[in-house]
């Protein structure tokens, strides 16, 4: 029998946010908890608001539960004005967590949210050694081309040994024929881990006894 367990998050645990477009270059703004650009006072939660590069009216707001267990909440609001000359634009949204000590789970992936004609929406998540590192697949969804769009992914049993990291990444994309401010796209994202069939039980009782571990606060913008 598999037991999924967490162990307590590090001290040195961490979530942290960027945003680009095509011109990553160029056009990257990254956010740590508590850094500049966090217009959200409260610990182990982001919220960004702003414009990267061809996109404006961008804000993005997480939710995990206690940093450390594992699981990311992502809701994000985005508008691109681009216009008929030009060539349309991806924009990605990364959120990263890591400190993380060892998992032995399936890994649920979970979208929905709508879209202006012509855009499309893909996302997929990863785990890895540190934020941002996005080497083992958790899983992905997508592309959606059509509003209300919404899916979920089941991946796994993945074994990770700690301390590693989980990154959620969405990207949008607006056509070039894209109006001023006509592009618009909105969603959540949630990645958690979910126990095997056989440690459901099991599961249960570890649960209780934790405390409730995995009780995620969501919050949107």
């Amino acid at each position: 029998m598999s037991i999924m367990v967490f162990s307590a998050a590090r001290a040195d645990a961490a979530i942290s946010l960027q945003v680009f477009d095509n011109a990553a270059v160029v056009n990257t703004v990254t956010v740590a908890d508590g850094g500049i650009g966090d217009l959200n006072g409260l610990a182990d939660k982001i919220t960004f608001a702003g414009l990267v590069g061809s996109w404006d009216n961008i804000h993005v707001g997480t939710g995990p539960s206690i940093l450390g267990s594992a699981t990311l909440d992502l809701s994000y609001n985005a508008s691109y004005f681009g216009n008929t000359a030009g060539p349309g634009s991806t924009l990605t949204i990364l959120l990263s967590e890591d400190g993380i000590m060892g998992a032995d789970a399936n890994w649920q992936l979970q979208v929905g949210g709508t879209l202006r004609p012509g855009m499309t929406f893909t996302t997929s998540a990863f785990a890895g050694s540190g934020l941002f590192d996005m080497t083992t697949p958790l899983g992905s969804i997508g592309p959606f081309a059509s509003s209300p769009y919404a899916g979920s992914s089941l991946t796994g049993p993945v074994i990770l040994s700690g301390p590693f990291s989980i990154t959620i990444r969405v990207d949008i994309t607006a056509p070039a024929s894209s109006l001023v401010n006509q592009s618009q796209a909105t969603g959540d994202v949630l990645l958690e881990p979910m126990p095997e069939p056989a440690s459901i039980g099991a599961w249960a009782v570890f649960a209780l006894v934790g405390g409730g571990l995995f009780q995620r606060s969501r919050k949107r913008t």
